[in-house]
């Protein structure tokens, strides 16, 4: 949209219940954000709620997405702020908040018109005007926000929040399927992989493992594709697959998946996959202590013992086939139910597995609930 325009939706039809979305899904900042959004979304479609997106930009894959809800959409540009607070405000609307971008004004402002839930990851804000707090972090409840959120404001932390699209919770891998051929090891570094680490992944397993079924799956904001299917041409059972419609399938086919410790790791866990998670920004630093899968620091580049380690899981089936289940136990794919049951909007279809809401008075007093 030109950077001079804001849009406005169109008036909803009297009754319907809306989530608006300021969130954001870009070549360098990945797709992270938008893809926990849209799990939301898509949960919240199912229950007959309305949803629009306001975002910075929108590549011809998140416009598809969104079309295939029924969502509405905004691109708002570099007046993305300015974008959410010309929304007219509704009386049973929630705003649903996931950028780096986003700050406490911002907040502040929406909070006055609307409840507002803001996903977060490292409670770097000085305060949070919001009704409902949301990291899926194992840490969240280690990090200060009781003293940064009001009593007004609950916190939803933990993997038993992790926002899980309905395609891969229908795509979870049987237990104890075994297959008699080469091992099968799929590689995704998130929508963009904005750290360029694909080729240096691929390079490194082929050396560890001569034999193995490797599947590079990237996505359609990737900018080194190219780079990589050339490496892959040149390599025997090495493949590139762009921005596949069937990737929970191919990814639950896989042995062993090699992730970027980003919103993937809850979404395998979901799938009931085993793989190895590597740390490629700041953010997600906690993973390496909190990680249900191996972890391994890539923000220097890619570690020297990623082949050796693919190498010692694939060679242990039994021990492949605890860390899915592991996996599974962490976490149960119903996050999104249970977020909108937390915002007034449905009840979640499984209890809770584990304490995971921590409110500023009860966690002052050392409880959770």
């Amino acid at each position: 949209m030109d950077s001079s325009t804001i849009t406005v939706t169109r008036p909803r039809e009297a009754g319907s219940r809306l989530l608006s979305f300021a969130t954001e899904a870009s070549r360098a900042g990945g797709l992270g954000h938008f893809m926990r959004c849209f799990a939301l979304a898509q949960e919240a479609r199912a229950r007959d709620i309305e949803s629009r997106f306001i975002l910075k930009q929108a590549s011809a894959a998140v416009r598809a997405r969104l079309a295939g809800i029924g969502a509405q959409w905004v691109e708002a540009g570099d007046q993305w702020a300015q974008a959410c607070l010309a929304q007219a405000p509704a009386a049973d609307a929630w705003w649903v908040v996931d950028s780096y971008a986003a700050t406490t004004d911002l907040l502040d402002a929406l909070r006055r018109r609307n409840r507002v839930l803001y996903f977060d990851d490292l409670c770097a804000l000085p305060h949070f005007p919001c009704d409902l707090v949301l990291n899926a972090s194992p840490q969240a409840t280690h990090l200060p926000y009781a003293d940064r959120m009001s009593a007004r404001c609950s916190l939803l932390a933990g993997p038993a929040y992790a926002q899980i699209r309905m395609e891969l919770r229908k795509a979870a891998r049987m237990p104890g399927l075994t297959r008699s051929r080469p091992s099968q090891i799929g590689l995704m570094l998130g929508g963009s992989d904005a750290t360029g680490l694909a080729l240096q992944v691929l390079t490194s397993l082929r050396a560890a493992l001569p034999d193995a079924d490797l599947q590079v799956f990237m996505g359609p904001a990737s900018a080194d594709i190219s780079q990589v299917r050339e490496a892959a041409m040149r390599q025997t059972q090495s493949t590139v697959i762009s921005d596949p419609p069937d990737l929970a399938e191919r990814l639950a086919a896989c042995d062993l998946v090699v992730t970027a410790a980003g919103s993937s790791v809850w979404e395998l866990c979901a799938l009931r996959q085993a793989a190895i998670a590597l740390v490629v920004a700041d953010n997600q630093v906690a993973a390496l202590q909190a990680c249900p899968f191996p972890s391994l620091d890539a923000r220097q580049g890619v570690p020297s013992e990623l082949g050796e380690l693919a190498r010692t899981l694939l060679a242990d089936p039994t021990g492949l086939e605890r860390l899915r289940q592991r996996a599974v136990d962490a976490v149960d794919g119903q996050g999104a139910a249970r977020t909108l049951a937390a915002m007034g909007l449905g009840r979640p279809a499984t209890p809770l597995p584990m304490p995971a809401s921590v409110s500023p008075t009860t966690e002052r007093e050392g409880t959770l609930r």
